[in-house]
């Protein structure tokens, strides 16, 4: 027996009849719980009930969201929509991969409208401050990042430093040659020099 859902596909009692996968498993199997081949006809036709289908082939989901992507419970399991849907028809999601979505739509669960990537590489497709700051080619103030130009900010929790980054060097000099004026000194090398003759105290303008 076929019985066609939203979606136009077709499921069969043969996949009912292979359905062979405890229920009441742990929330922390999460990640690694098989879906593909493990979906009965009638959840199936029951995730189906809970998304429209756009002109333009979206699935748009209609149920419970958070943050505007689509969320379900599966046999006492917490599952993004587009994850469940993607591990159902397509296989499941090795470890270390999530589903982005390509039509940049959080609440579509067509699994032709997702990729498997890593986190990591999804958050840089995203729009970000983080994202933003990876594709960027020039600073704030035009100069752009060549590898003469660039210092890599390492994580320093010292420093006050939260995350690594990179720095534009010519901004970097600008800025410390402005605090060397400021603190009275005209150029690097005469705060050197007065810090050398102070070597039992440091210099008075870089103290704090």
């Amino acid at each position: 027996m076929k019985m066609a859902c939203n979606c136009g596909c077709t499921v069969t009692d043969k996949q009912r009849e292979r359905d062979n996968y405890p229920r009441g498993s742990s929330m922390r199997q999460r990640i690694t719980t098989p879906v593909h081949g493990h979906v009965t006809r009638r959840e199936w036709i029951r995730f189906c009930h809970k998304f429209v289908v756009t002109s333009d082939g979206h699935w748009i989901w209609t149920a419970a969201h958070c943050r505007g992507y689509g969320k379900l419970a599966w046999r006492r399991q917490h599952w993004r929509a587009a994850a469940f849907a993607f591990s159902a028809l397509r296989g499941d999601i090795p470890q270390g991969y999530e589903p982005d979505h390509l039509c940049r739509l959080r609440r579509c669960v067509n699994p032709a409208c997702l990729e498997l990537v890593t986190p990591r590489e999804n958050t840089l497709r995203g729009t970000a401050c983080s994202a933003l700051n990876a594709r960027a080619t020039h600073c704030k103030h035009g100069h752009p990042f060549t590898p003469e130009n660039t210092y890599r900010r390492r994580h320093k929790k010292a420093s006050g430093i939260s995350s690594p980054g990179r720095v534009c060097i010519t901004c970097r000099k600008r800025r410390s040659r402005a605090q060397y004026q400021q603190r009275g000194h005209a150029t690097v090398a005469e705060h050197l020099q007065i810090q050398a003759a102070r070597k039992e105290q440091p210099c008075a303008g870089t103290s704090r």
